[in-house]
């Protein structure tokens, strides 16, 4: 490869100037020193003891969801499920189940003009689990 006289110049000063600042001991400055520890992303482990363990579910048996167990326990809500699973608790379904009368009912409404966000109001469930219902 030949270079032309100005790229060859060029070089030669790139070079001079790098010789110079090595030469000099100058040190690029660092934004950031290298040992700094960056913090970790990860969440603390918690162990609940038997007893906490025994509350926990007791406290599902009373009623409370997995979210409301996670946010008292301060624990994720796979966490709870999977403790109530090793604890050999039959876990409710989230699915809304309507009774065969109350899909009827549900049916002769919605024919008889009502919306879903109507129907889904009065039977306590979300419109899409109505609309589920209803085209099943």
């Amino acid at each position: 490869m030949v270079l032309t006289d100005t790229d060859a110049n060029k070089w030669d000063e790139a070079l001079l100037a790098a010789q110079r600042t090595l030469s000099a001991g100058a040190n690029p400055r660092r934004t950031a020193p290298d040992y700094e520890r960056t913090p970790s992303i990860s969440q603390e482990q918690q162990r609940l003891k038997k007893v906490e363990i025994e509350q926990l579910v007791a406290d599902y048996r009373g009623g409370l969801s997995t979210y409301q167990l996670a946010a008292k326990w301060r624990l994720n809500r796979h966490t709870v499920t999977a403790i109530l699973d090793r604890n050999g608790v039959k876990q409710r379904t989230h699915a809304a189940k309507l009774t065969e009368a109350e899909l009827t009912e549900a049916q002769a409404l919605r024919r008889g003009g009502w919306s879903v966000n109507a129907l889904a109001r009065r039977y306590g469930i979300s419109p899409g689990t109505m609309q589920k219902r209803l085209s099943a």
